[in-house]
């Protein structure tokens, strides 16, 4: 038995929500950005069905918000959070301790919503 990724109810109100913030897109205009049927769209849409993973990678990409925040998995709308932390997660030390040097953390909260703290604080 396949597990659900999402509560369908959450995910089709996620997926309403994005679509409108990405200017009122309509479901047949995410259909043609994304190569998803329009019918099955509209399952996701109306409820009745969640997508398997490689669709809602797909229209995560396609209106550019987190796929867990479509699910309800995360609360963090936006890719930016989680892009900032893998890029953290794997970059070299010298390149952190570019980040200190220059005080790049200073933007840190306009440009990615919550405070980075330095190495030297850690």
């Amino acid at each position: 038995m396949t597990q659900r990724l999402a509560d369908p109810e959450v995910f089709s109100a996620r997926l309403k929500q994005a679509m409108k913030d990405n200017g009122n897109l309509y479901q047949k205009e995410l259909a043609a950005k994304t190569g998803i049927p329009l019918g099955t769209l509209k399952q996701y849409f109306t409820g009745r069905s969640v997508p398997h993973k490689n669709n809602l990678v797909t229209i995560a990409r396609a209106l550019n918000v987190n796929p867990d925040w479509l699910t309800g998995a995360s609360e963090f709308k936006d890719r930016a959070k989680e892009e900032y932390d893998k890029l953290m997660k794997n970059l070299p030390y010298a390149m952190r301790y570019t980040w200190d040097r220059y005080n790049l953390y200073a933007n840190a909260l306009d440009l990615f919503g919550y405070d980075i703290k330095p190495l030297t604080d850690a």
